[in-house]
């Protein structure tokens, strides 16, 4: 009986030694890489696992950033690199003529991106629920998210514009937004196409 339970003993313990050298020899193989991102943080890089490091951008590059899928609705500001965004206080029916009255501006709260969620963009922290989110309400027949909040940015250069983003169109697969000065002068209108674009 001794002899049997040794033998089985030894056994157990070549087929442990064995499956041991097995999971040695299937250990991934590890590579140290540095990046750099610039004395104070000045680039962004963008690091494929499978190929090493893609690009650097200059974090100062960008001022807002749109979320490309097609169940988000999340736009976001450079808060890293200074951007400031603010809720203008609208009234019904106000219209994107209006005239501006920043009476107040600097103690407004300022929206920020969550820390922990991209799909909480600055742009959104103001919303209330579905269908409200922050920027924009959904309408349930287009599926589009049509614009309903008026905001003033002060971007990474220092300037304060008016910014309106007017849709996110679920067909088009755009975004539409304008902006201008403060006082309504300079006014740019914007399209951007997120056809063909996934998140990752």
């Amino acid at each position: 009986m001794k002899k049997i339970i040794l033998s089985a003993l030894i056994a157990i313990g070549m087929i442990f030694l064995y499956s041991c050298d097995e999971d040695d020899n299937n250990v991934p193989q590890t590579r140290n890489e540095t990046i750099s991102m610039g004395s104070g943080y000045i680039n962004d890089i963008y690091y494929s696992l499978e190929n090493g490091e893609v690009s650097q951008v200059a974090r100062t590059n960008w001022d807002i950033a749109f979320s490309v899928g097609s169940m988000s609705s999340s736009i976001l500001i450079n808060d890293g690199a200074g951007v400031v965004l603010k809720v203008y206080p609208t009234q019904t029916g106000w219209s994107w003529n209006d005239q501006i009255d920043t009476t107040g501006y600097f103690e407004w709260d300022a929206l920020y991106n969550s820390d922990e969620d991209w799909e909480d963009g600055a742009f959104g922290q103001n919303a209330t629920q579905h269908p409200n989110y922050g920027w924009g309400e959904y309408n349930e027949t287009s599926h589009d998210v049509v614009g309903v909040a008026l905001y003033i940015i002060k971007l990474i250069n220092g300037d304060y514009k008016r910014i309106f983003i007017e849709q996110k169109g679920a067909t088009s697969q755009e975004y539409s937004f304008k902006y201008s000065d403060i006082d309504g002068s300079n006014e740019v209108s914007e399209t951007i196409s997120f056809a063909g674009l996934t998140e990752n």
